[in-house]
């Protein structure tokens, strides 16, 4: 479950999201608890629940790429208010 601080799309309340939906070959069980993300997720027929794979831009709040990606994101939203 994670806990949404700042929602550009998609719920804006707290959220489960699924990693690992192929036995961990794609990656998915790269989430630590306790850990601040910025979580790229999608959801579709097949993924009911939101779901986050290592081959998205999911990465830690603290990552470069990701802190950049950010910073994007919220120049979108503030354009868009």
């Amino acid at each position: 479950m994670f806990d949404v601080h700042e929602n550009f799309v998609g719920p804006s309340v707290d959220v489960s999201i699924e990693t690992g939906l192929y036995g961990g070959l794609d990656g998915g069980a790269f989430l630590e608890v306790g850990k601040e993300y910025l979580v790229f997720a999608y959801r579709s027929a097949i993924t009911e629940p939101w779901y986050a794979g290592y081959c998205d831009r999911t990465a830690p709040i603290q990552d470069e790429q990701a802190a950049h990606d950010l910073r994007l994101l919220r120049e979108r939203k503030d354009s868009h208010d």
